[in-house]
């Protein structure tokens, strides 16, 4: 018990210090130089520790110590904006990487580099910061045409596209709901047909119990998968057993079949 003691505060203290790592007053100095464009002729620099990021991501490893190591210590970086590696940098260093703050564009970029230096937590938190993004009136348009055009990460671009749809689902169940005013841009139309016609074809049930509309989602926020043949079904927020937020929280699911047969009222799952 002892030593369980010592090494979780042995990690934990290693842990706070990560963050600090980066800063050139932690005596720790960095090993390699990151140059990543930005787009309009200039040029970020974001630094790092090799056999750090090394033991996070298989890809430096293969580039710091594989055998066509790079034999510089000043890297060039393509295929990414500086705000995406410098998030998935500070990330990595347990550093604040204030997800509110990012728009939709920026977490795909995010999703990108996440998928090119294959870092899976990463992805799971933009995949989070994703479903928190707020979908209002003015920008549902937006977001959807901004999953549209990252439809090469489907899961995010999915999840994204489903938030705009269940918007407008529970905005149309209240008010009377004018796609056309939803239209600030050309580019527009096409995507609010798309979600007009999604809109359609939704066919969400009715809670009888809560008296409102169920929102079915394939995976939960947290990033667990729900188990086969089975929906989820939730009037708060998803919720999975195995999650640590939702642990003490009920878990309902609802069979696709008893779902066809009975549209009004649920046979409940515990």
């Amino acid at each position: 018990l002892l030593q369980e003691i010592l090494h979780s505060k042995m990690f934990f203290i290693g842990k706070s210090k990560l963050a600090e790592a980066l800063d050139s007053s932690s005596g720790i100095p960095t090993d390699v130089t990151f140059k990543v464009q930005d787009g309009k002729g200039g040029v970020q620099e974001i630094k790092g520790h090799k056999y750090f990021l090394a033991l996070v991501s298989d890809v430096f490893k293969t580039r710091f110590f594989g055998s066509l190591k790079e034999t510089s210590d000043i890297l060039d970086i393509q295929g990414s904006t500086p705000q995406a590696f410098e998030a998935m940098i500070n990330f990595i260093y347990h550093k604040d990487c204030q997800w509110n703050k990012n728009s939709a564009e920026e977490l795909f970029e995010i999703a990108n580099v996440a998928e090119m230096y294959d870092i899976a937590g990463l992805m799971l938190e933009v995949k989070r910061a994703v479903r928190r993004i707020p979908v209002t009136l003015s920008n549902v348009a937006e977001l959807a045409h901004t999953a549209e055009q990252f439809s090469m990460f489907p899961t995010i671009s999915t999840s994204l596209l489903r938030s705009c749809v269940n918007f407008l689902f529970s905005f149309g169940h209240t008010q009377v709901l004018d796609f056309s005013g939803l239209i600030f841009s050309p580019h527009h139309e096409s995507i609010v047909l798309k979600l007009h016609n999604h809109l359609i074809e939704k066919p969400l049930p009715w809670c009888s119990s809560c008296k409102t509309w169920l929102v079915f989602d394939e995976l939960h926020c947290c990033g667990f998968p729900l188990p086969p043949n089975l929906r989820h079904v939730s009037c708060l927020r998803p919720r999975h057993p195995l999650c640590p937020e939702c642990i003490q929280c009920s878990v309902h699911y609802v069979d696709d079949k008893e779902e066809r047969e009975d549209k009004k009222d649920f046979l409940w799952k515990y």
